[in-house]
């Protein structure tokens, strides 16, 4: 599996400086609260929560990122957000919406069952079987669906409605 496409780990941007600005998306895990800004705009995130960045935001923390922290971060050629806006409702949800929180609040559950799949993500990274980059784009899709699905219960949020009709 190509390793440039996606990756999981705090990147050596955020481990030298306080700032992240890549052609990525990222999703960050936090299990501690985190005071940080995006495109100059100050956040507080709660604990047990997620956040999405689009490619070249400006990320910024003032802190170092707690040790628990889980970092994804994807290319928009390994998986891209708008050709499957209506899989996962996410693409102006999680990523690309500038007027909510560029982060949603997870239950335990949600949050246990988020940090299980990057882990068996991470683990691909060790195998070079054909399909792992199927499986692997599955699990990416499964955290993107439960985030929206949990930022959508969260802020009451009228369901999405999908644009694909059955034959």
């Amino acid at each position: 599996m190509s390793s440039s496409l996606i990756q999981v780990g705090i990147p050596e941007m955020l481990s030298e400086s306080s700032e992240l600005t890549e052609p990525f998306y990222f999703i960050i895990l936090m299990e501690q609260e985190l005071h940080f800004s995006i495109d100059l705009v100050p956040y507080r995130s709660v604990t047990k929560s997620i956040l999405f960045l689009s490619p070249f935001q400006l990320f910024s923390i003032k802190e170092k990122l707690p040790e628990h922290t889980r970092v994804l971060k994807f290319h928009g050629d390994f998986y891209c957000i708008e050709y499957h806006k209506d899989e996962v409702a996410c693409n102006g949800l999680l990523f690309n919406n500038i007027y909510q929180q560029p982060h949603v609040a997870l239950t335990q559950d949600a949050f246990q069952e988020i940090t299980a799949i990057i882990d068996k993500i991470d683990h691909l990274k060790y195998s070079s079987a054909s399909f792992d980059q199927a499986i692997t784009k599955t699990y990416l899709q499964l955290i993107l669906a439960i985030a929206s699905k949990r930022k959508i219960l969260t802020n009451k949020l009228c369901l999405p409605i999908t644009s694909r009709k059955d034959p």
